[in-house]
């Protein structure tokens, strides 16, 4: 099961993707960026390129640039004056982070596949959920607390939580607490999802379309899915009959 990061040795592109992700996404909220397709595509060459130094310096000038800007729509320029300083901060101590990169080996915190489902919004699955530790499942309870739960990145040093994204879900399976090593989840965590219980693929039917779908790549022959079927039925038959 993924964690929500670590600190791990980093390259110049580890430290730069979410500098010009949140970038980008500033940029779009200020300017128009239909107007300014050339430029932005200016900046994903010059990261694609690894061109590190010319990225910098197009950021940073866009930077400066905001932040001197009068913002006309005036609802909205408070927010956007706070992002881009914001921005500025962190450009700034980005290229501090790229300067001692070039002498030694720089480690950053490197959020993990949760983390960056909860900030961004995506889908996650955790599979096999009732085999993590209690630290854990403790954490994911928090983060499923009504609509208001978040996420707090301690190994990080975080003080302030990680806002749950409004299109954030999270799925999870697992295998019923009948064998050697599985456990429930405790029912504070279970209580919060919508539970759904899967009987065991059994019928011919049902294991061809998992077969045929799982191994679509090497578009097997149909003696060759029948072949796995019946392997798979005799030796649960075998199994079973212990």
């Amino acid at each position: 099961m993924e964690d929500d990061g670590k600190y791990k040795p980093v390259d110049h592109r580890q430290i730069l993707l979410p500098l010009r992700e949140a970038f980008e996404d500033l940029f779009s909220q200020t300017y128009s960026r239909k107007q300014n397709l050339t430029f932005l595509g200016h900046v994903q060459t010059c990261f694609r390129g690894k061109r590190w130094q010319d990225l910098l310096k197009l950021m940073d000038h866009v930077c400066k640039s905001a932040l001197a800007k009068e913002v006309q729509d005036k609802s909205n320029a408070a927010s956007l004056q706070e992002q881009w300083e914001v921005l500025a901060s962190k450009l700034n101590q980005t290229q501090q982070q790229i300067r001692a990169c070039e002498t030694a080996m720089v480690f950053a915190f490197v959020e993990g596949t949760l983390a960056q489902a909860v900030r961004k919004g995506h889908w996650i699955l955790l599979d096999e959920i009732n085999l993590a530790a209690a630290e854990t499942l403790e954490c994911l309870s928090g983060l499923l607390e009504g609509t208001a739960g978040s996420l707090v990145l301690l190994d990080r040093g975080d003080t302030e939580p990680l806002v749950r994204h409004p299109d954030f879900r999270l799925f999870a399976c697992m295998n019923p607490a009948t064998d050697v090593g599985k456990r429930n989840l405790p029912l504070g965590l279970r209580n919060r999802f919508t539970e759904l219980y899967i009987e065991e693929l059994e019928t011919e039917g049902d294991l061809r379309i998992l077969v045929s779908d799982y191994l679509k790549c090497l578009n097997p022959h149909r003696n060759i899915i029948s072949g796995i079927i019946r392997c798979w039925q005799n030796t649960m038959f075998s199994y079973d009959s212990l």
